[in-house]
């Protein structure tokens, strides 16, 4: 245990000094990489937040209510713009610790899952994989969010219904509000997260009071995170709709997406046509369209129109969302990394953009004539191919703990399938890939280097004995 111990505390001064470095290197010679597109639109929240307490985006009054984007990043943003007169540098030093915190939580699970020696490889593997440092140190939301996702995970798997352990699932359900006020992709996971709660209530009626008493806990953290912003959203717009971006993505980007595959037309072009400039984000015209159709109604509109798209076109659609999941898994995030040292300029990123949306096959021929991006794309292709593979291994040998594995893979499923979409990229992939890690971890490593059996007595999960209180 204390050399397992000492070869985490190297992978985390190795995940700390190489994020630091990069960090200090990309904000002495290209400060202005660590800005994404995304980024303007967290800061003018966070500064509207810090100059009136609105949440709004709106340059003039009276501000109107932002019911796309959530609170949680922009109030990371507005603490640090209220503390320093360089919020942003700020910022990217907590999301290496973020970054950090999560490689330590990889160990933890993966020592849970199949011993020291898979928790410090799936350490290792989160410590190094390009997207993870790439989007660490670009003014981003997931490092944050891969946090709260991890934590989450793990809570939930230390949680059983035993009164002591049920701070384990209060944490687990608080760790999910955070995730989904980070981001609203994970807006479902809390549903999810209920099916092995209830199971053992519905299996065993007897046993019904002290199962549910995790359930109850565990709800506490969404029902007040969540429903706090549902509340927000209904007093100052009068919507019930928790956020309008998954709305809009599933109709300007996987609905769009699909009428530019069967019309063999480029994707900018069709949402343009549907009224939304992809260039600037803004769909002003989309609402000039529709006789001024208030922001409030937007979501209803934007999933009626695009199931309306989807069902004239429902093979490309499921196309779309085919090349969209391949995107999240093999994606390798190179670019993101290589113009964080100026390896690459924003010119070269939106011609590599282009060809992978007209032209894929000629990507290899345009990653030869640039060396560094090239070498920095192997090494996280080979490095992805190594993880799936070691999934593969895990499938086939089923070592560990079975019920954590599956809780792992039900979370990367869930991402994998609401992510899937022309807008996928490797960035939406680093929520994910500390368990993928995990279980690939469980599937390369040794048969015999698995937690001792009382180990495994002292963590069974709630779903294998509802009324196990160690």
């Amino acid at each position: 245990m204390i050399q397992s111990r000492g070869a985490l505390l190297a992978v985390v001064a190795l995940s700390l000094s190489t994020k630091l470095g990069l960090l200090l290197r990309a904000w002495l010679m290209n400060p202005g990489a660590v800005w994404h597109p995304d980024s303007i639109a967290y800061q003018q929240l966070a500064l509207n937040l810090v100059r009136s307490g609105q949440f709004s985006r709106s340059l003039s009054a009276p501000p109107a209510p932002e019911l796309l984007r959530t609170p949680g990043y922009p109030l990371i943003l507005a603490l640090a713009s209220s503390l320093t007169a360089s919020p942003a540098l700020l910022v990217l030093l907590l999301q290496v610790a973020a970054a950090t915190g999560t490689v330590a939580m990889t160990w933890l699970l993966g020592r849970r899952l199949a011993g020291p020696r898979a928790g410090l490889m799936a350490a290792l593997f989160v410590c190094l994989d390009v997207a993870s440092v790439g989007t660490c140190l670009k003014l981003m939301t997931e490092t944050f969010f891969a946090l709260c996702i991890v934590a989450a995970v793990w809570f939930f798997l230390q949680g059983r219904p035993a009164r002591a352990a049920l701070v384990s699932f209060f944490l687990a359900g608080v760790s999910l509000g955070l995730a989904v006020l980070i981001r609203p992709v994970a807006y479902y996971l809390p549903l999810l997260a209920l099916i092995p709660l209830l199971l053992p209530a519905l299996r065993r009626v007897e046993r019904r009071r002290t199962t549910l008493a995790p359930l109850a806990v565990f709800l506490v953290g969404p029902l007040l995170l969540i429903g706090g912003w549902h509340a927000r959203n209904f007093v100052r717009a009068g919507t019930i709709a928790y956020s309008d971006q998954g709305a809009f993505n599933l109709l300007f980007y996987r609905a769009a997406g699909a009428l530019a595959m069967s019309e063999h037309r480029d994707l900018f072009e069709v949402q343009h046509d549907l009224g939304f400039d992809n260039a600037t984000g803004d769909y002003s015209e989309y609402l000039a369209r529709r006789g001024g159709l208030r922001e409030s109604g937007l979501s209803r509109r934007w999933t009626a129109d695009a199931v309306k798209l989807a069902a004239r076109h429902p093979w490309s659609f499921l196309a779309v969302t085919a090349r969209g999941a391949a995107a999240f898994l093999f994606e390798p995030g190179s670019f993101e990394a290589a113009s964080l040292l100026k390896l690459v300029t924003p010119d070269e990123g939106a011609e590599l953009l282009r060809l992978l949306q007209l032209a894929p096959l000629t990507v290899p021929g345009y990653l030869l004539g640039r060396q560094a991006l090239l070498l920095l794309t192997l090494y996280s292709i080979l490095s992805l191919l190594l993880l799936y593979v070691g999934v593969g291994l895990w499938f086939r040998r089923r070592r560990g703990d079975k019920a954590a594995a599956a809780v792992m893979l039900a979370v990367i499923g869930y991402f994998v399938l609401v992510s899937a979409g022309p807008e996928a990229r490797a960035r939406f992939r680093v929520p994910v890939v500390p368990l993928l890690a995990v279980v690939a971890a469980a599937g390369l490593v040794g048969s015999g280097d698995t937690l001792p059996t009382h180990a495994h007595q002292e963590h069974r999960w709630v779903i294998g004995d509802a009324s196990h209180s160690g």
